[in-house]
């Protein structure tokens, strides 16, 4: 397609040549350079030079074996230094790549030293062959993986080339700066005072790419100096939302490819508009030479303009939303596990749509994800704080409606351990155990907490408290094995206990108690009074209560 001159001769003495694009035979030439790795760095001067040169575009290809890790930064500097080049950077080659392209080429350089006259069909053979393996292995590294660096932007070309042949890709790329020569815009190398894109001449045109990329209607009926006004003022807009600066600090859960890939177009047209706008702004371009490199960014087709100024709204309405995304995600992944089926499915959804975060680009996929997650949150809380307080408020002072523990039968226990000659063990296994359980209660405002973190302070986890729960219930099982031992015990002396009541003339309430914890029938609560009339009695016959005692143990 480039139609060079490639006699052996020339292919020897020449690193450069001179051509129009490829498929633009009556076009304007440029220059092809292809850098060795022996060649120095263009020089500033060198870069003068080229700058006052009639080429509209000028394409430096460089090898693939250029030492990349020490002149990297000179490359990029060298391309923004010069608006009509275009750096086509390789990918470096694997150890592998560079032994099967030393090994093709001394097999070249021995077929050219040792070619006969004429060459065998099985020398041609060889040699067609090793110029495919040759020519695989090279567009591995230029075109799928290698990138194209302008004074703007810099892109890889396996992602940008999709379908097109690799001829009519960069010659895109070279008429667009030949475009932007032959309109005079800022950087090209002509005059510049009063001239203006062939295609775009009149100002109504101005005015109507203006209105394309401020949105403001307004502008096709303005004049060009209110147009500049209203155009610098929608550029400061993008300045101050995030947006000027390319993309914005990401949360690693939004850094994936096919986000990368939604995004990276915006950017590609967001690098090329900055230098235009920031002339613009500070003076340095007029307002028609702005807008024809506008149209020329888009191609001059509205729709691509019109196409990423919606993307621009969507990264606009995602950076607002961005942070309170992050937040919801680290609530979601530091969630205990609830055990609910439904608000676990929930859960599983929210989780699933963290792995297309570019569906979050869109407002309404936005709005869902926060409905579902709000929708998840309020049940979630609900859970929590309910089993937070059934496993740590269970043994609560007496009236609490949250305690779970019987603290009518410890009252009881306790006043019947005071009894002559009691058993105390029973008390003191209640008190230990009890002292452990209120050690692990939880005065923390819970909800509070949840509001914005998952868990409680304490570190409640459902899963791994339950042990909480069992405690009281061993505590109550205890108490009630600790009265019904002193009830036994008062039973076997039922007829001295009563003997005693008779002799003491003891009133009726006092009467009742004694006789509800001598029956089989349920507890009732006792009073001092209560347990001072056992005493008397006990005492009074503490032989025969001792002998009971010791008959129970």
């Amino acid at each position: 397609d480039w139609n060079p001159d490639t006699t052996a001769r020339a292919l020897r003495n020449s690193q450069s040549l001179v051509s129009p694009a490829p498929g633009e035979l009556n076009a304007p030439r440029g220059l092809v350079f292809f850098k060795s790795i022996f060649d120095p760095i263009w020089s500033p001067e060198d870069l003068v030079s080229l700058e006052e040169s009639p080429f509209p575009w000028i394409l430096l290809i460089l090898s693939p074996f250029e030492r990349f890790y020490e002149f990297e930064q000179a490359f990029r500097e060298l391309s923004s230094g010069l608006s009509r080049l275009i750096v086509w950077h390789p990918d470096i080659p694997t150890l592998d790549e560079t032994g099967q392209l030393r090994k093709l080429a001394a097999e070249r350089y021995d077929l050219e030293l040792n070619r006969p006259p004429k060459a065998t069909s099985a020398e041609k053979e060889g040699w067609n062959k090793a110029r495919l393996e040759a020519g695989e292995i090279l567009q591995s590294l230029y075109v799928q993986r290698g990138r194209l660096m302008t004074a703007s932007v810099q892109f890889s070309v396996g992602d940008e080339i999709k379908k097109q042949r690799l001829s009519g890709f960069i010659a895109g790329h070279l008429v667009f700066l030949q475009d932007a020569f032959e309109a005079g815009l800022a950087g090209s190398g002509l005059p510049q005072a009063g001239v203006v894109a062939r295609d775009l001449e009149s100002e109504k045109q101005w005015l109507h790419w203006a209105a394309l990329l401020a949105g403001r209607d307004a502008i096709r009926d303005s004049n060009p100096d209110e147009a500049k006004k209203q155009v610098i003022d929608w550029w400061i807009h993008v300045e101050s939302a995030g947006l000027a600066g390319g993309l914005v600090d990401l949360p690693d859960s939004l850094l994936t490819i096919q986000f990368w890939d939604y995004v990276k177009s915006f950017g590609t047209y967001l690098e090329l508009l900055r230098p235009a706008m920031i002339r613009l702004r500070e003076g340095d371009q007029t307002f028609e030479e702005t807008m024809a490199q506008v149209a020329r960014s888009f191609n001059l087709e509205e729709d691509r303009l019109q196409i990423w100024k919606q993307s621009l709204e969507n990264l606009r309405g995602f950076i607002r939303w961005v942070s309170g995304f992050e937040r919801a995600c680290n609530y979601l992944y530091s969630a205990v596990p609830t055990g609910q089926q439904a608000l676990e499915r929930i859960r599983s959804q929210l989780l699933a749509s963290l792995d297309r975060p570019e569906h979050f680009l869109e407002a309404l996929n936005r709005d869902t994800f926060e409905q579902r997650f709000l929708q998840f949150k309020k049940g979630y809380v609900d859970y929590y704080c309910r089993v937070h307080d059934s496993a740590l408020h269970i043994a609560g002072r007496e009236g609490k409606t949250e305690s779970k523990l019987d603290h009518a039968a410890l009252r009881n226990l306790e006043m019947l351990s005071n009894l002559p000659f009691a058993d105390k063990n029973y008390l003191n296994r209640v008190r230990i155990i009890g002292k452990w359980v209120e050690a692990n209660q939880c005065d923390f405002p819970v909800l509070e907490i949840l509001e914005s973190y998952p868990r409680c302070y304490c570190s409640f986890n459902p899963a791994g408290n339950t042990h909480l729960r069992e405690s009281v219930t061993q505590m109550n099982a205890i108490v009630q094995d600790g009265v019904q031992y002193f009830r036994n015990i008062l039973r076997r002396c039922k007829t001295r206990v009563i003997q005693g009541l008779k002799t003491m003339n003891v009133d009726d309430l006092h009467a009742r108690q004694i006789a509800a914890l001598l029956s089989q029938r349920r507890m009732v609560l006792l009073e001092p009074r209560t347990v001072e009339i056992l005493n008397r009695i006990i005492q009074k016959n503490s032989k025969s209560f001792q002998a009971q005692v010791r008959s129970l143990r």
